[in-house]
């Protein structure tokens, strides 16, 4: 049997669980839902207890206000005592702009309904084009590239995300009264803007975004020299120089790429070099050191 969400609602008493009761109104429209369970505990002077479990399919979900809604969405959702949590198995959101994510694994979690206010834990899960997934994180309370004057379209990767968020339900939400902490993996990344006229590629890097920070790490190739890098980029109302450490190959490979005009033979072997690189805002001059041991090289002067 199937039944729209809202049937259901026509069928919940407006003084059971109001709040849930109103999250859902809002929320989850479209599609049906099947294999629903429903019991209502009223006893004189006492709280109606609820408890629903139910499937939906090829429903619109909007799991944060100012977040793009999750299209065709089927999974499970259950409702018992003073919790509502929900999991989506299947579904797509398509920021503003961009291409279509696959949101798969997304839970909700919404806890002490008998409070006030009750609690919100999402479980947002993400993947797809990079480009779509920082169109995504820049609506509220994210706002990382509006934040951190970091283009959408700077780099090329697929990425896959896992985001918890979590807020109390409160009429007004501010945003500094989000808590929240995303990190995920790109893969297949290559950019020709984030060092002006090189190339940068990795087969994979971790990244992680918190309040004020995005940070990303993992192996990469510039023009074909190996690199070890590490990135923090701040991001807020104030612009602040972001910051690449890490360690790069030293070799013949390394001196050519660069343009680095030594004559053929005078340095040899591979050895590595520990360099910082710190990016002003707004187009500042860049400020690059490196150092090394040279441990594994030659060198050879002509006389």
């Amino acid at each position: 049997d199937e039944i729209t969400p809202a049937q259901v609602m026509d069928l919940w008493p407006v003084e059971a669980v109001p709040a849930t009761r109103q999250w859902l109104v809002e929320n989850l429209s479209g599609g049906v839902l099947t294999d629903v369970s429903a019991a209502v505990r009223m006893a004189p002077g006492a709280t109606p207890r609820v408890g629903v479990t139910y499937a939906f399919d090829d429903a619109q979900v909007r799991f944060m206000t100012q977040m793009p809604v999750i299209e065709g969405a089927r999974g499970h959702a259950s409702l018992y005592d003073d919790a509502y949590s929900m999991r989506v198995s299947g579904g797509k959101v398509t920021p503003e702009g961009g291409a279509a994510l696959d949101i798969t694994g997304t839970t909700v979690l919404i806890s002490g309904l008998e409070q006030k206010p009750a609690r919100m834990d999402l479980g947002l899960r993400a993947a797809g084009p990079l480009e779509s997934v920082l169109r995504m994180l820049d609506n509220p309370p994210f706002e990382v590239s509006q934040t951190s004057g970091f283009a959408v379209d700077t780099v090329e990767a697929t990425a896959a995300i896992a985001a918890e968020v979590g807020f109390d339900l409160n009429k007004v939400i501010p945003k500094d009264a989000v808590e929240y902490l995303v990190t995920g993996t790109l893969s297949d990344v290559s950019s020709s803007v984030l060092v002006p006229g090189r190339t940068i590629e990795a087969e994979r890097l971790a990244v992680a975004v918190g309040p004020g920070l995005v940070e990303v790490e993992g192996p990469a190739m510039l023009d074909g020299v190996e690199l070890e890098i590490s990135v923090a980029q701040p991001f807020g109302p104030e612009k602040l120089p972001a910051r690449v450490d890490g360690q790069i190959e030293l070799s013949p490979n390394m001196l050519e790429a660069f343009g680095i005009g030594l004559p053929p033979g005078t340095v040899g072997g591979r050895g590595t070099g520990d360099f910082t690189l710190d990016l002003p805002p707004e187009g500042g001059v860049p400020r690059f050191t490196l150092t090394s041991d040279l441990g594994g090289m030659t060198m050879q002067v002509a006389p």
